[in-house]
């Protein structure tokens, strides 16, 4: 019968016993504590003959090969994000053999990165839930067990949603008008529906019915990867317009000779337009000149709610001009409900944002 011994090298904790003419080294834990129920393990393994040496994978490649895993099951916009907190995974456990890496570790990571400020809680639960997720694809092939299962995602702070207030947004839009016409219209076009990214820059003429006032959002895109549908089916809706913002619409159709399949708002290339290069080329330097507060072109579609909601809207309606999937997804972020008149909220905030002078239907050549 093999007979084998604890031995510590370094910070890591060894079972060291014969096996096929050979010493083996198994890397065990940290602590002599933790490592004596595993060595144990390991010992009655072995004497029945049923253990095996662990895979020698490296994290990278198994984070490497789930992220492929991914590419044919997931939209486009969440693969870029699975891809942005494995770049942070890989960083940290990179060249580790998976068998190696324990509980004890993943619980240093989520410290790490908590002490570092830079990611909030949420973020950090989804990169957890991102680590359980690529352990969970090594089972029973590479580790016999999710080092990650039973450690708990951290507490999410309060949301704290970016927005600009009514007269902010007048400023950023008048700026904007003066400044970047060329863009004006895209963003006068989000700030008056709150559109997502991915919904606006994938908007075809196809999508917008000016007899109806609306705009139908059916699709979405994400760093130029079309998808069949938007974030969820409850964003499939007719998003109501203000008559300004159809009349512009109407004259730029006019203007480009608009076809059916053709975006809306494209590209200099006519591609979608791409996320980076809008902020770096753009949006960025637009905040600076307008002088508003610091937010993301995402934080139009919160500006948009907040103005709506304090204009009169109702919870019911803002929630179904954003496409939430319920109005908890609403409360959620804005609060409460407020009397509900739908065309004319439409209608008040145009005339809370715009103002008379700004309320001229026509198209700014750039």
């Amino acid at each position: 019968m093999a007979r084998g011994f604890m031995k510590k090298r370094g910070k890591m904790w060894y079972a060291v016993f014969p096996w096929q003419g050979k010493k083996k080294w198994v890397p065990l834990a940290r602590s002599q504590r933790a490592s004596e129920p595993l060595f144990a393990k390991i010992m009655d393994e072995v004497h029945a003959g049923t253990w095996k040496p662990a895979s020698k994978m490296t994290f990278e490649e198994l984070a490497d090969k789930w992220l492929e895993s991914k590419k044919l099951r997931v939209k486009g916009s969440t693969l870029y994000g699975y891809k942005n907190i494995v770049r942070h995974l890989k960083d940290h456990f990179g060249p580790w053999p998976v068998a190696q890496i324990d509980g004890d570790d993943i619980e240093d990571y989520i410290r790490i990165k908590a002490d570092d400020g830079v990611l909030g809680n949420k973020t950090i639960g989804y990169h957890l839930g991102t680590i359980k997720s690529i352990f969970k694809s090594a089972v029973p092939k590479h580790i016999k067990e999710n080092p990650a299962d039973g450690i708990t995602r951290p507490r999410a702070a309060e949301i704290e949603i970016e927005y600009l207030s009514p007269s902010e947004l007048t400023i950023l839009l008048e700026t904007c008008l003066e400044k970047f016409p060329d863009r004006y219209l895209f963003v006068f076009t989000d700030a008056s529906t709150g559109l997502r990214w991915g919904e606006i820059t994938e908007l075809r003429w196809k999508d917008f019915k000016p007899d109806h006032s609306h705009i139908r959002i059916s699709r979405g895109v994400w760093e130029g990867d079309p998808q069949d549908s938007p974030k969820s089916e409850k964003s499939k809706r007719n998003v109501l317009i203000p008559e300004s913002l159809c009349d512009l619409l109407l004259q730029l159709r006019s203007l480009v000779n608009g076809q059916d399949e053709d975006l809306i708002f494209p590209s200099a290339a006519g591609t979608h337009i791409h996320h980076s290069n809008f902020y770096r080329d753009f949006w960025n330097d637009l905040i600076e000149a307008a002088g508003v507060t610091p937010i993301t072109f995402h934080g139009l579609r919160h500006t948009y709610a907040t103005v709506m909601l304090s204009s009169g809207a109702s919870i019911l309606f803002v929630s179904k001009q954003l496409g939430h999937r319920d109005i908890q997804a609403t409360l959620k972020y804005y609060g409460h409900v407020l009397p509900e008149d739908a065309q004319a909220y439409v209608k008040i905030f145009e005339q809370t944002i715009l103002g008379s002078n700004m309320v001229e239907s026509r198209l700014v050549n750039a």
